[in-house]
């Protein structure tokens, strides 16, 4: 019975940062042993991102901070799971840039934005 009964520590991914933001237990629902070796195979790995903002990124969203995640548009293939390009910033929504923006991108604490585009309006050197 224990060959057919997987077990695995799995972390979720920080939507805004791609730290670790989350962990969960993992079982197999179905008891065979080809299940089980999927779900043992997960352990420890990251299988996807967290709902929620892991606790650093979290504090300076209560701070008043919104994030802009670079993205390489050239090479994003799933609107879901954009290319992310490591470009990582945060303004104050008091800032009159966030003022500007439309409300259709204030949805979320955070928003995805072409690198190119973040080196045109100097939100990160050209590299």
């Amino acid at each position: 019975m224990t060959d057919k009964l997987g077990v695995a520590l799995v972390k979720y991914i920080c939507p805004i940062c791609g730290k670790e933001a989350d962990s969960a237990i993992i079982v197999n629902k179905r008891l065979s042993k080809p299940q089980a070796d999927k779900v043992n195979e997960l352990n420890g790995k990251a299988i996807g991102f967290s709902e929620k903002p892991c606790k650093e990124c979290q504090e300076w969203i209560d701070k008043g901070a919104f994030f802009i995640i670079g993205i390489d548009s050239d090479k994003t293939n799933d609107e879901s799971n954009p290319y992310r390009t490591g470009h990582l910033v945060g303004i104050k929504k008091e800032s009159e840039f966030y003022k500007d923006l439309d409300n259709k991108y204030k949805t979320h604490d955070f928003l995805f934005m072409d690198y190119r585009i973040m080196e045109q309006i100097g939100l990160i050197k050209k590299e």
